[in-house]
């Protein structure tokens, strides 16, 4: 087209030369004379053969482009199908291994169901069985397990002497407290040291008492203590094990590491630390005792910032709890980490729906937050209200909007009654949030529109602007650009 643009070009500098006439040759701006304008015709006319030969090169140059553009795309389309094979591969795998993880889930929940189980009933039977024990014994009393034999007199001392020892060892034990609610370690200390040390007690108590009981010079005080203590003995076993069960602790080794899926905590983090917290609750409830988790909470999931301030307690969970809440726990501070993220985001020109989409969502996100702490910290309503509800603050909330965003929350305040220069209260972050909703709402049904223009009819055809002069240079950096953009998509 363009080779045939410039032969009627020719064509019509050769019929305007042909068509000078007395009349327009003295036209301005044209040449005062006849001779100067055929002269200046005859120089384009011999100009016009360089600047077919120029236009034909920047032609082929074009070609050349576009057949490398085509083929960088059908590499591109190739390298997707790729990508697509293994990423559905990929799905199916982790859905197979999803799979599996749940059916061992359960396998371990019901192994766990069965273990408190078989607790509950060995502590139902426990009672049972000493009693059919002693009933075996008095039935037996011709045996040599249970032997009526009078002992001699410096063996009954000793026995008598052992039996009081005992009880007294006991005691000292039954004396701790397990009522209302106890801390976890506590609780594990309790089931794995003293309950196994009672248990032996108990255990060496029953044995001796009934033979002590079928002795003539027994004394009637002393089995009734022994006997009332092992009552109390076995009680307090009892509840010891009820309130280890309800901890639901899952036993780990010291090399074990506990799961590390929470994002570490950080003072210029975007998560604050009541949040957290909360989640660090309730990713390891039940996983390992305190000093597990506060191991685990201290080495993997603390900045080194932190770190240093909390070397010394390190092994105690509720010091470094108490540590983080004292010095993050305030609510400028959790303010600040709510709105990190979404303050440091460039404000998004408003005709990109997908980017402007993402950004009011942010907002969003941070105003339900902010709206939340009295709910999920230990901030009380009355703090909240005097930081979050501020003038000063809504001042900084509303400087997050987009221009026409904050021209229709100005709108939404007047129409609630509201000062709309100087914003304050329930009422004005209500209206925010309204605001913020209603622009979701809009950018994501423009995003649709958009979405729903496009079809899958034929790809346009490409259009090549041709121009005088051609940059072979830009050709080149071209390529380099897609070839660097298909290595990262590889990668």
């Amino acid at each position: 087209e363009n080779v045939d643009r410039a032969d009627q070009t020719i064509q019509q500098l050769s019929k305007n030369s042909k068509e000078v006439t007395a009349d327009n040759v003295f036209d301005e701006p044209q040449p005062k004379t006849l001779e100067a304008r055929i002269s200046a015709i005859e120089t384009s006319i011999a100009a016009i053969p360089n600047i077919k030969l120029s236009l034909v090169e920047a032609y082929e140059k074009c070609q050349t482009r576009e057949i490398s553009c085509k083929a960088i795309e059908s590499q591109c389309n190739q390298r997707n199908v790729q990508l697509t094979t293994e990423l559905n591969s990929s799905k199916a795998i982790t859905d197979s291994l999803a799979h599996k993880i749940s059916a061992i889930d359960r396998s371990i929940h019901e192994m766990q169901q069965s273990i408190i189980g078989l607790k509950a009933c060995v502590r139902e039977n426990k009672k049972r069985m000493h009693e059919m024990n002693d009933s075996f014994c008095s039935a037996s009393q011709n045996t040599s397990t249970c032997s009526t034999s009078v002992l001699p007199h410096e063996e009954f001392v000793a026995m008598e002497r052992s039996l009081v020892s005992l009880k007294g060892k006991m005691a000292r034990i039954l004396r701790k407290s397990i009522e209302g609610e106890l801390p976890e370690e506590q609780i594990t200390n309790l089931y794995k040291k003293k309950l196994p040390i009672l248990d032996g007690y108990s255990k060496e108590a029953y044995s001796k008492i009934g033979k002590y009981s079928n002795q003539p010079k027994k004394s009637d005080r002393i089995a009734k203590a022994i006997y009332a203590i092992l009552a109390q003995a076995d009680a307090w076993s009892d509840l010891v094990c009820e309130k280890y069960d309800d901890l639901e602790i899952i036993e780990l080794d010291a090399s074990d590491r506990l799961p590390e899926e929470l994002t570490p905590f950080s003072p210029t983090g975007v998560q604050n630390v009541f949040e957290f917290l909360n989640d660090f609750n309730r990713t390891y409830k039940g996983r390992g005792t305190d000093q597990n988790k506060a191991s685990n909470l201290w080495r993997s999931l603390l900045s080194n910032e932190v770190k240093i301030d909390t070397d010394q307690i390190k092994n105690n969970l509720s010091q470094l709890i108490d540590h983080l809440i004292e010095n993050y726990g305030d609510i400028d501070t959790v303010c600040d980490a709510i709105l990190r993220d979404v303050e440091n985001t460039p404000r998004p020109d408003e005709t990109d729906y997908k980017k402007l989409f993402a950004y009011v969502k942010k907002i969003m996100n941070a105003l339900k937050r902010l709206r939340d702490i009295p709910k999920n910290s230990q901030i009380s309503s009355e703090v909240w209200e005097s930081a979050v509800l501020s003038a000063k603050f809504m001042r900084r909330l509303s400087s997050l909007l987009t221009p026409a965003d904050d021209s229709k929350f100005s709108d939404e305040l007047r129409s609630r009654g509201l000062n709309s220069r100087k914003a304050r209260g329930q009422g004005a972050l209500d209206a925010l949030i309204e605001i913020v909703d209603r622009s979701i709402d809009n950018a994501a049904r423009l995003i649709d529109r958009d979405g729903s223009q496009v079809t899958k009819k034929e790809r346009p055809k490409k259009t090549v602007h041709m121009v005088e002069t051609y940059d072979s240079n830009s050709s080149s950096e071209s390529e380099a650009c897609i070839n660097n953009a298909l290595s990262q998509t590889h990668i």
